[in-house]
C-alpha cells in the first residue's frame, strides 16, 4: 500500500510459499483464515486471525508455511495474547504488516512477482470456442495462467460466413494479446497447441519479432483432452489425475491438486465433495479452495458420505468436477453423442 507497510499476497506454488517464508520475519504481524475449536461449544469455526509472529516454519513436503505468534486482537473467545498458529495453504490470502518494509523487501518481492524472472517460454491452446489459455513455463511449472475469449457464436446452418468472420477477429486480437505478454527480451520461446485446422490458420497470423514460434498439433481429439495435453509438461499429476474415468454426467473425479488448477484456469462449473473428505485433514487448504471457487461462481456442494453420490466420490479421492459448459459440450460433439451439433439446446 501507499505507505509500504502491508502487503497481500496469494501463493500459487511451492516457489510462492518458499518466498513468503522468507519474506515473514519474527516481530512481523500476519492476518489469514484459520480455523480453531471454540472452548464455549466445542465446535470448529473458521475465521479471520492476526497474529505477532514468533516462527515460520517452511514444510516443503506439506506445501504448507506455520506461523506461530500471539494473537494481537480476540475473536469469538480467542483472546487477544493467546498463542495460535497459522498454516497458510496453496491459494490462501495472507497480509504481511510490518512497520516498514526494507528497500530490499521491496526490490526482492517486485522482482518475484514478474513471471518471466526465470520462464524458459510460454504455452497457448488454442481452442475452437474463441478461448486460448496462456502461461509461463519454468522448470516444469506453469506460472500466471490466464485466459483469453472473445464471443464465437453458436454455427448453425444459415450464420457460417459470420463465424468465420468472428474467428478471424479472434486470431488477429489473440495475436495482440500474445505480443502484450510476451517480452521478446526475456521469452524467446512461444509453443502454441490446437488441432489441426486451427493451426493451419494461425501459422499464417501468429509471429511475434524475436520470438521463436512453435506450432503442435494436439494429439488428442476433445478439449478437455488437449487441455490436459498442454500441461503434460508442466504437471504430471495433474494430468494422470484428469486421465481416470469420466461419470455419465460428465464430473472428473479429481484430487485436492487437479482440482487447483481446474479452479485457476477457471474451467470448471460445479464441484462436489464428500462431508468426510472436507472435514479431514487437508480441512483448510479445501476449504479455502473451494471458497475461492465459490467467489467466482462455481456451484460448490458437500455431500453426506452415506449418500449414492457421496460413496461413489469416496472411492475417487472424495472430490469432483464439472467441466464448463462449451468444453464439456464439445467433448461429447467430438465422440458424436450430438449428431446434430446445432439443433442440441442446454437443458
Amino acid at each position: 500500500n501507499d505507505d509500504n507497510q502491508q502487503l497481500a499476497v496469494t501463493p500459487q506454488n511451492e516457489g510462492d510459499l518458499y518466498f513468503i517464508s522468507k519474506l515473514v520475519k519474527v516481530g512481523d504481524i500476519v492476518k489469514s483464515k484459520t480455523s480453531r475449536k471454540l472452548q464455549a461449544t466445542n465446535e470448529r469455526k473458521s475465521f479471520f486471525l492476526s497474529i505477532k509472529v514468533k516462527q515460520v516454519t517452511y514444510k516443503q513436503q506439506d506445501q504448507e508455511i506455520v506461523i506461530q505468534g500471539q494473537v494481537t486482537l480476540g475473536v469469538e473467545d480467542v483472546s487477544a495474547g493467546s498463542s495460535h498458529s497459522l498454516h497458510v495453504l496453496l491459494l490462501q490470502k495472507i497480509t504481511i504488516l510490518k512497520e516498514r518494509f526494507s528497500l530490499q523487501e521491496l526490490q526482492d518481492t517486485q522482482k518475484y512477482a514478474d513471471p518471466t524472472r526465470t520462464a524458459q517460454e510460454c504455452m497457448c491452446l488454442v481452442t475452437r470456442d474463441g478461448v486460448a489459455r496462456f502461461c509461463f513455463v519454468q522448470d516444469g511449472q506453469y506460472l500466471m495462467p490466464e485466459r483469453f475469449q472473445q464471443n464465437i457464436p453458436q454455427k448453425t446452418h444459415f450464420n457460417g460466413q459470420k463465424i468465420d468472420s468472428a474467428t478471424q477477429l479472434f486470431y488477429k486480437n489473440l495475436l495482440q494479446f500474445l505480443k502484450s505478454k510476451i517480452n521478446p527480451e526475456k521469452i524467446q520461446k512461444l509453443k502454441i497447441l490446437a488441432q489441426q485446422d486451427i493451426l493451419q490458420d494461425l501459422e499464417k497470423i501468429i509471429s511475434i519479432q524475436n520470438v521463436k514460434v512453435s506450432f503442435q498439433v494436439c494429439l488428442k481429439q476433445t478439449l478437455n483432452q488437449a487441455f490436459a495435453e498442454l500441461y503434460e509438461t508442466v504437471n504430471l499429476k495433474f494430468f494422470s489425475q484428469l486421465e481416470k474415468a469420466m461419470s455419465t454426467n460428465g464430473f472428473y473425479f479429481v484430487g485436492i491438486d487437479c482440482l487447483q488448477i481446474f479452479q485457476q484456469c477457471e474451467c470448471i462449473e460445479e464441484a462436489m465433495i464428500a462431508k468426510s473428505v472436507f472435514q479431514g485433514e487437508n480441512r483448510d487448504q479445501i476449504e479455502v479452495l473451494f471458497e475461492n471457487m465459490a467467489k467466482k461462481g462455481v456451484k460448490v456442494e458437500v455431500v453426506q458420505d452415506n449418500s449414492e453420490s457421496g460413496q461413489k466420490l469416496k472411492s475417487y479421492n472424495g472430490m469432483a468436477a464439472l467441466c464448463k459448459y462449451q468444453v464439456y459440450l464439445e467433448d461429447k460433439r467430438q465422440k458424436k453423442e450430438f449428431a446434430d451439433w446445432w439443433k442440441f439446446e442446454e437443458s
